[in-house]
């Protein structure tokens, strides 16, 4: 039958009123919390639902020490395992330095007077501590040692491995104690000592951690997507640890990147999540800083390509004759609603994101004609802003508005990072690829190709960053101004013209 306090961690003492909280501590990290069994700690109260209240908290800190101590092993792990392949590298290439030239039966001390004197610490150091088994075989080979029987060249090599041997032994007891280790663990090192070419170090960056820190970020950053790729980017890392079996490095993140990728852009968004996982696991993971405190981040430092194809190739953009005829190729295909999009950005400067969130409640009316849209969910802070509605698309947002059945611009697919228009973005990349344009032209060169005709017609510097949403670089502009006026803007906006192909509506306009 279970126990009560098995069920709810609560129990009293014989004779007394007074409730305790009990926890059994997994057999696994016993060692590490003081080779205790269990935790107990009184309540203070006779009352079984304040005690219950009570341990709560309690609980919580034990097991909270429970998972730290299991992290802290699963570090300890790696550490026993290196030092155990590094100890049985040592040893095997001692035996080949035995075996490579002629040999007597003195070890390689000179004195052996001395050599004697070691082995008989090493012997009683060994009763000390509990090994009796390995005390024995120190003192026979001390015996066979003082012989002083002549032993030829293979004698000799027997005789100095068997020492090799014992040596190996009392090396893995050394560990065993210094880590706790179990029968099998044991049984591990002993094969590590002896294979240690098997042994691979698997990553410090555990899944537990990388869980930890994805929840921490959904503190720090906003855009689900952006926090799912800092995830991906620093498990893809870890994966690699592993399967490399080496550690974490300036010069592993430096091999990583190479077997990535060339782009700067791409090395550069994986050392961006490399640095935040590092900040935040040496503040808030104790393993991780104990292991790796005093080291600098292996994500600083590195020099990315800053000429060439791998520097980075930016978006080109339209011409307005080239946003006319994807336009007009719009039209022809009977895709309206792509027709309506390609319009839609060219006069107002917008991303397809901030346009996919536009709705009836982001449009500023002045009598029944649309004269401004605000965007309120942007890439950035400085994204947020007012545009005023070029007079050419006041009567298409209308439409759109009224033709609209969930009161958005567009209709939305399914993006579970809420990207509205996704779907329109891949049918744009199809209709632009079939009419030949590169790679480097998508959706987002049409946003340059207003900000280009801007400036081609003489729209002010400081005037068109606060259309498109863009910071400009001048603390006085972005800290202290309150920014373009609207009529700025509006006069900045009027500059835009395109000579669109007319569209046939089967709706018809809603006044």
């Amino acid at each position: 039958m279970v126990k009560k306090y098995e069920r709810d961690y609560l129990y009293q003492k014989a004779g007394e009123s007074t409730w305790y909280v009990k926890l059994t501590i997994p057999a696994d990290v016993r060692a590490a919390l003081g080779n205790r069994r269990t935790l107990t700690r009184t309540t203070g109260t006779s009352n079984r639902a304040q005690a219950r209240d009570v341990s709560y908290p309690i609980l919580a800190e034990w097991k909270a020490l429970i998972v730290e101590a299991r992290s802290s092993k699963k570090l300890a792990a790696d550490e026993w395992r290196e030092l155990q392949a590094d100890e049985g590298k040592t040893l095997i290439q001692k035996k080949v330095d035995a075996a490579q030239r002629f040999y007597t039966p003195k070890p390689e001390q000179t004195d052996t007077g001395e050599f004697l004197d070691s082995l008989y610490d090493l012997h009683i150091d060994l009763i000390d501590d509990g090994r009796p088994d390995l005390a024995q075989r120190i003192k026979e080979y001390s015996f066979k040692l003082i012989e002083n029987k002549p032993l030829t060249q293979g004698e000799g090599i027997d005789l100095h491995n068997k020492y090799l041997q014992i040596i190996e032994e009392v090396g893995i007891a050394a560990t065993a104690d210094e880590y706790s280790l179990s029968e099998s663990e044991v049984e591990e090192a002993r094969q590590i000592t002896r294979s240690p070419n098997t042994f691979k170090p698997r990553s410090p960056i555990s899944k537990s951690m990388v869980e930890q820190w994805s929840k921490h970020l959904d503190t720090q950053v906003e855009k689900q997507k952006t926090r799912d790729s800092h995830v991906s980017r620093v498990q893809r890392l870890s994966d690699w640890l592993s399967t490399e079996g080496i550690e974490l490095t300036f010069d592993s993140v430096h091999r990583f990147l190479d077997s990535v990728s060339s782009a700067s852009k791409t090395r550069r968004n994986y050392l961006w999540s490399g640095r935040g996982f590092w900040e935040w696991a040496i503040k808030y993971s104790p393993p991780f800083r104990e292991q790796f405190g005093a080291s600098p981040s292996p994500f600083d430092g590195h020099k990315l390509p800053r000429t060439g194809k791998d520097a980075g190739e930016s978006y080109t953009p339209f011409t307005v004759e080239e946003v006319e005829n994807l336009h007009k190729a719009a039209v022809e295909k009977g895709d309206t609603d792509l027709a309506n999009l390609i319009a839609v950005g060219a006069y107002t400067g917008c991303r397809i994101e901030e346009i996919g969130r536009i709705s009836k409640d982001n449009v500023i009316f002045t009598g029944h004609i649309p004269t401004s849209i605000k965007i309120e969910d942007s890439k950035t802070k400085a994204g947020l802003r007012e545009i005023p509605l070029h007079s050419e698309i006041t009567t298409l947002l209308k439409r759109l508005l009224n033709s609209s059945s969930d009161g958005y611009l567009f209709k939305g697919g399914n993006n579970k990072y809420q990207n509205r228009l996704d779907y329109m973005s891949k049918r744009f990349g199809r209709l632009k690829t079939g009419l030949g344009y590169s790679r480097l032209h998508v959706y987002h060169s049409i946003r340059k190709t207003a900000v280009t005709q801007m400036q081609h017609k003489g729209a002010p510097a400081l005037v068109i960053p606060a259309i498109v949403g863009h910071e400009t670089g001048l603390i006085t502009f972005d800290v202290y101004s309150a920014g373009a006026s609207m009529e700025q803007k509006r006069e900045a906006i009027e500059l835009l013209h395109y000579n669109f192909t007319p569209l046939h509506y089967q709706t018809s306009i809603k006044t």
